[in-house]
């Protein structure tokens, strides 16, 4: 009954979850306090300067400042796409034609560069 029972104790002494008390100091807690509102505090700084310099157009000069950034998006979404369909163009001729991906085909299929004979042995 002895091996039953220590076989049933867990292996293991049960880890404390979360952090240890005192982990984090001053600093540590500044720092983090401070890139969780950065991002914030950024537009409004920046917000200051853009009332202060067109007034009260301020409103259509934000939504214009938003185009360039919704062209880049809508150009990362295409990317996106377009290495979604490579990749599927990869696996489909990878399924349907296995002996194109094998070593020696793709061996001989890449060309090989040789020196021209005609060259002199400096320019080789």
């Amino acid at each position: 009954m002895a091996t039953a029972e220590r076989m049933r104790a867990p292996l293991e002494q049960p880890v404390e979850k979360g952090l240890k008390p005192g982990a984090l100091g001053l600093v540590s807690t500044t720092v983090i306090a401070t890139a969780s509102v950065a991002p914030a505090y950024s537009i409004a700084a920046t917000l200051v300067f853009v009332v202060g310099a067109v007034g009260l157009q301020a409103p259509a000069v934000t939504v214009l400042a938003f185009v360039p950034m919704l062209q880049v998006g809508g150009t990362f979404v295409i990317a996106v796409i377009a290495v979604l369909v490579g990749l599927a163009c990869y696996i489909y001729c990878r399924i349907t034609r296995p002996a194109f991906f094998r070593k020696q085909t793709l061996t001989r299929a890449t060309p090989t560069l040789t020196p021209d004979p005609s060259l002199p042995e400096e320019a080789r």
